[in-house]
């Protein structure tokens, strides 16, 4: 069974790979992706070394108090990022490339952690 993630994954793999060496202001999507170029571009990506990540987990963790509606709320996060500042990825504006992912409800948040790893 394919995971609904991994044809994500893929698809967006795909995407990166095939416009590989354009700069942002002449990338175009493809117009077709075929089946095959998807399976090599996930195979290109996964079998990438794995780049070491900052904290024991493969993350950090941080907690934010917010007071709102006269009471209290604290907001928690992880944040996934690599342990060297030179394997963070430079977006063609020169900025650093993130992404946030947000969970659907309780309990749902452990999902983020392996879908950021593979991110």
């Amino acid at each position: 069974m394919i995971r609904p993630f991994t044809v994500f994954a893929a698809l967006h793999s795909a995407l990166l790979l095939l416009s590989f060496g354009e700069t942002a202001a002449e990338w175009n999507p493809p117009s077709v992706v075929t089946t095959d170029d998807i399976r090599a571009a996930s195979a290109d990506v996964l079998g990438r070394p794995d780049i070491p990540l900052m904290g024991e987990q493969g993350w950090e963790e941080d907690v934010v108090r917010v007071t709102a509606a006269g009471m209290q709320w604290d907001i928690g996060m992880s944040v996934h990022r690599p342990d060297q500042d030179d394997d963070i990825t430079i977006g063609a504006d020169g900025r650093k490339v993130g992404i946030l992912l947000l969970h659907g409800g309780s309990g749902d948040f452990k999902s983020m952690h392996r879908q950021a790893r593979m991110l």
